[in-house]
């Protein structure tokens, strides 16, 4: 992965991922939340005129869409409609190249088929970084709010690192989400009274007019919906941390401090020690766990000492 991101926020440690984090998180705040919300209906809306009457589309491809278009204009300011044809291939193998495989137990294992595509996103991803440094340079630049790439240029980080950042966002902030959206419209295509109901819930709560602010209406059974959809069908099915001290558990194992630890967040979402039916149910109160509820059985988004530094955004995204 950091043959990809270098050194982006979510493959560094220490005092430098705290740096780029406390540079990144004012434009992700909850508080900048209320002016996306145009720009996610905006970008919907737009896929969505291209679909036709009784067409069947890939949800994964026009999920993708909707969330890379959204990323790049959210995060960058950019309107990346017509890059699609461009950038699609590119960051489709990026994810691919980063993706949990045989490289995991053989680091240097040869991998071809990748440079080029990789090269080409750095290629987009820097002119978008020059054209905003040129555009700071006119008598009287004007921008309607600070943007992510605003924020990381005006932190005075080289190209380089600005780049990392960007390329650590537009995967990581589009791939989940793009994930969600495609299972969740799977799921709801295998239950359709549930689909139904959802259909209701949303033209009471909403009728033709679209939310206004994150916290003005409240679309319990969508919640419902799309917990369940991140339970049985994680955006990231694995993890990984560093054991900071040392830890005994079960049976006396022992795992010393410093050795990296990975989890299976799909195999605990389905553990019928914690929940109830868990390979079977999607219905309302599906999210509720078997017993008393503790932390990290639910690992939806990255959680500990370092969250998800979209985690307020995705809620927002996935309504």
């Amino acid at each position: 992965m950091t043959d990809v991101l270098q050194r982006g926020v979510i493959v560094t440690d220490g005092e430098e991922h705290d740096h780029y984090r406390e540079l990144m998180e004012p434009a992700l705040h909850p508080g900048q939340l209320p002016g996306y919300i145009a720009t996610m209906l905006r970008q919907t809306d737009r896929v969505t005129a291209t679909w036709q009457n009784g067409q069947i589309v890939d949800m994964l491809v026009e999920g993708r869409k909707i969330a890379l278009l959204i990323v790049m204009e959210a995060l960058f300011s950019v309107d990346a409609w017509g890059d699609l044809p461009r950038i699609w291939t590119p960051i489709l193998k990026a994810i691919d190249y980063i993706s949990p495989g045989s490289w995991i137990l053989w680091r240097q294992m040869p991998r071809p088929g990748y440079k080029k595509h990789l090269q080409a996103l750095d290629k987009y991803l820097y002119e978008i970084i020059a054209a905003r440094r040129a555009q700071d340079l006119q008598p009287t630049p004007s921008r309607q709010r600070p943007d992510l790439l605003q924020h990381l240029i005006n932190a005075g980080l080289s190209d380089e690192r600005i780049r990392d950042q960007m390329l650590t966002m537009l995967i990581a902030g589009h791939d989940t989400s793009t994930a969600l959206l495609a299972w969740s419209f799977a799921l709801l295509g295998q239950y359709p009274k549930t689909l139904a109901q959802l259909v209701l819930e949303l033209d009471e709560s909403l009728g033709q007019s679209a939310p206004q602010t994150p916290g003005g209406w409240q679309p319990h059974l969508l919640d419902e919906i799309i917990k369940e959809a991140l339970r049985l069908y994680p955006p990231i099915h694995i993890g990984n941390r560093i054991a900071a001290t040392e830890v005994t558990f079960g049976a006396g194992e022992t795992i010393p401090a410093g050795a990296r630890m990975f989890y299976s967040i799909y195999l605990t979402h389905r553990d019928p020690a914690i929940w109830e039916n868990p390979d079977s149910r999607f219905a309302r109160n599906a999210s509720r766990m078997a017993g008393k509820p503790r932390r990290w059985r639910m690992c939806r988004l990255a959680a500990g000492h370092a969250p998800a530094l979209g985690r307020p955004s995705a809620r927002l995204k996935r309504g």
